[in-house]
């Protein structure tokens, strides 16, 4: 089908302009945060900078312009009577409904009500309502008159926008709710609101929620509940603190609140200056796409979001099976019923689920950024995957938890994939997507596909398994150091083996290959008789810095902090030489060497700065069995490049493939070591080790032959044993004995 513009090329041709810093990224979760334009941030600095605006408790002139930003906030929301509605503001969405749920008054016998396919945010009001009468409803709802008639004294919460898949719940309901006068209604706009036209004088919500980052982008932190006058008299509120009250006693428990709703709420200083940018961004969108730009944007983002599901509805495998499962409620026919979302899941041409973390990963290897999971919405997740009470607790006792990457179980997704449009896409954003899924997914030629992987046995049986070498990655994500000989084990690993990190000092965050490929040619090499850690670039000269610092040395080193996989890390800075140098060579600006504290442990244990655990093994006979696997590929004859990729420790040879997968315990030489499990792999794989640049494979391979799932190589640990134990060596040649338990 052709996609119906809703903008006009020059209008595309501006907003182009407004993301030129998104140059080579694709970004497809405008329901998770829209993007803010370059002059739309320029224009808020001039504001900020060109005037001087105290706090609001101090200045009458920051008051009157935060009640002009309260105002214009109504009117985008269609609100003609000013005293009708009242805008409270919060921290976010969530605020703002914690607030409904903690001093909304319920009646005797009174309910509180709310929608299965809601939001985390609104589920979690059943755990503060001052009600014990707590039902929730299904979607059939919006479909029953019946049970309408039996509501009363009841606050009903549900969203506008289901967040999952886009859906657009009927908010004519609104009015038959409030047929019976004491029902009142909670609407969660957030989704909504984001890039749909919300009319509370049509739709007379008693409670709205918003975040303000959902549409503009910026500023975070911020969001909004909006109250009617007739919500206003349910809420009573105990907790004051700030500005909030005329007077308070301070020796006996006394006080008067102030006499306006807002000025009730809104505990302590405002955000005030985030508050005032608001008013540039609503007249950056103006100028942008007029003052109507809130319907166009509706209309633009489902005429995208149409284009895409119904290229994906129509893509089918060499034997005509659907690549895609589609999770929605409607056919994008009406913009009334459906918003800018799509939502699906991606299968084998032999119906087989393909993993939403495999394919995210594609997805980022490519610069697409999608959103998968269940989005915080688990009962639409339920409803469209399927899922009863029993596999969900299957799921949970599996390992699987809300935002990790467990995405099958037994083959079933536990999750989905999310594609969201916003007014910054266009056409070619939906055909790049597309088009990976069409390249990786859509199968051209039968391939079988079998619960359990068939190896050929390409080991020669009178050849000893044995360990071919040993590889230490000094500094996190950078090139390894190949070892030949024997190495010393520590209590956190092997020794040196990344025990330094690379970080952005502007903003702390560590360095990773993923976003700086060219990271893997960085090569370290230590040279213990000297005392000396060597790093090599191509065509730069080399550098060297101190391999062990001295304690006087180490403690007047600037200390500094970074995250790794969730843990916090203290380090010292190795100095402004090497800093610059690193700098130089990757051309990012303020980078920082950072070796991590030996004395800090981190709540994995003794890892160092690995990911999960200390060793990583990787079979060559896995290896090239897995190249073997590979249609097309310029690298079928390298194994040693292919296995460079899977960045493993130890590389053991003459055993068969996949063997490792099934071992619980095994010795290498005098060291025995336990088995943590399959280790998850993700774009990283992806990226030649001697160049920088990407490929498809062998994540493509891997995803596709064991049915979504993306592991290879194993993770290995030292088993509790007293400290004299450790710092023996382990050699390459030793011999591996799978331990039998």
């Amino acid at each position: 089908m052709e996609l119906a513009n809703e903008f006009s090329s020059e209008e595309l041709s501006q907003i182009e302009n407004e993301f030129k810093r998104m140059k080579g990224t694709t970004y497809l979760d405008a329901a998770g945060s829209g993007l803010y334009g370059e002059n739309q941030i320029k224009n808020i600095c001039d504001l900020l900078s060109l005037n001087f605006y105290p706090n609001p408790h101090t200045s009458k002139s920051s008051e009157n312009i935060i009640d002009q930003v309260r105002l214009r906030i109504l009117r985008h929301f269609h609100v003609k009577n000013f005293d009708d509605y009242t805008v409270i503001f919060t921290s976010n969405c969530t605020a703002a409904l914690k607030i409904v749920g903690e001093t909304f008054t319920f009646d005797d016998n009174g309910s509180f009500y709310y929608l299965s396919d809601s939001h985390t945010s609104v589920l979690g009001l059943r755990e503060i309502v001052n009600t014990r009468s707590i039902i929730h409803l299904s979607r059939s709802f919006f479909k029953e008159d019946n049970v309408l008639e039996t509501m009363k004294n009841s606050l009903f919460a549900f969203p506008a926008q289901c967040n999952y898949n886009g859906y657009k719940y009927p908010l004519k309901i609104i009015e038959k709710i409030h047929l019976r006068d004491n029902n009142y209604v909670l609407l969660d706009a957030a989704g909504f609101a984001s890039t749909n036209d919300l009319d509370l004088n049509l739709f007379k919500a008693d409670y709205v929620s918003v975040s303000f980052y959902k549409i503009f982008g910026h500023p975070t932190g911020l969001g909004a509940l909006i109250v009617s006058k007739r919500g206003a008299e349910k809420l009573k509120k105990k907790y004051y603190g700030g500005g909030t009250v005329k007077i308070a006693l301070t020796r006996e428990n006394w006080h008067q609140k102030r006499d306006k709703l807002h000025e009730i709420f809104e505990d302590g200083t405002l955000p005030f200056l985030q508050i005032i940018s608001l008013q540039s961004s609503f007249k950056y969108m103006e100028s942008l796409l007029g003052d109507s730009f809130i319907k166009r944007i509706s209309r633009h983002v489902f005429n995208l979001a149409r284009y895409f599901y119904t290229h994906l509805k129509n893509m089918k495998h060499f034997n005509n099976e659907d690549v895609a499962v589609l999770y929605h409620d409607t056919i994008f026919e009406d913009i009334t019923t459906q918003s800018g979302v799509v939502n699906f899941n991606l299968k084998h041409a032999n119906g087989s689920f393909i993993g939403y973390a495999e394919f995210a990963s594609i997805a980022a290897l490519h610069n697409v950024i999608i959103r998968t999971g269940c989005f915080c919405n688990p009962g639409s997740c339920q409803t469209f995957l399927k899922l009863d009470r029993e596999d969900l607790l299957k799921h949970f006792n599996a390992g699987h938890v809300c935002g990790d990457d467990h995405d099958l179980v037994d083959g079933f997704p536990t999750g989905s994939i999310r594609v969201s449009f916003g007014y910054m896409n266009d056409k070619t954003d939906a055909d790049v997507l597309l088009e990976i899924i069409r390249k990786y997914y859509a199968q051209t030629e039968e391939m079988l596909f079998h619960k359990t992987v068939s190896v050929q046995k390409i080991v020669d049986k009178n050849a000893k398994p044995i360990l071919q070498s040993i590889r230490i990655f000094p500094i996190k994500s950078c090139g390894p150091m190949i070892i030949n000989n024997e190495w010393k084990i520590t209590e956190s690993g092997l020794q040196y083996d990344r025990n330094w990190i690379i970080i952005n000092g502007d903003n702390g965050s560590a360095l990773t290959q993923k976003h700086e490929p060219k990271m893997c040619l960085i090569r370290p090499f230590v040279d213990e008789a000297n005392n000396i850690l060597r790093l090599e670039f191509p065509y730069m000269n080399s550098i060297e810095i101190p391999l062990n610092t001295k304690g006087e040395e180490m403690r007047s080193a600037s200390v500094c902090q970074t995250k790794v996989c969730g843990d916090y890390i203290n380090g010292h800075d190795c100095g402004q030489q090497v800093a610059e140098w690193l700098s130089n060579s990757l051309a990012i600006n303020n980078l920082r060497l950072i070796r991590q504290n030996e004395e800090v442990e981190r709540k994995s244990g003794k890892i160092a700065l690995a990911n999960q655990a200390q060793f990583l093994l990787i079979n060559k006979s896995s290896v090239q069995w897995l190249m073997d696997q590979v249609e097309i590929w310029d690298y079928n004859k390298d194994v040693d490049n292919v296995i460079d990729r899977f960045r493993g420790n130890f590389v053991v040879e003459n055993i068969e493939a996949l063997t490792e997968n099934s071992w619980k315990k095994i010795k290498i030489g005098k060291n025995t070591f336990e088995v943590q499990g399959l280790c998850t792999r993700c774009q990283m794989i992806c990226i030649d080790q001697n160049t920088g640049e990407k490929t498809a494979e062998p994540l493509r391979t891997i995803g596709k032959i064991f049915q979504g799932k993306t592991k290879f190589g194993i993770y290995l640990r030292l088993p509790s044993r007293p400290e004299e134990c450790y710092n023996q060596a382990i050699k390459c040649g030793d011999e591996i004995f799978d331990i039998l338990e």
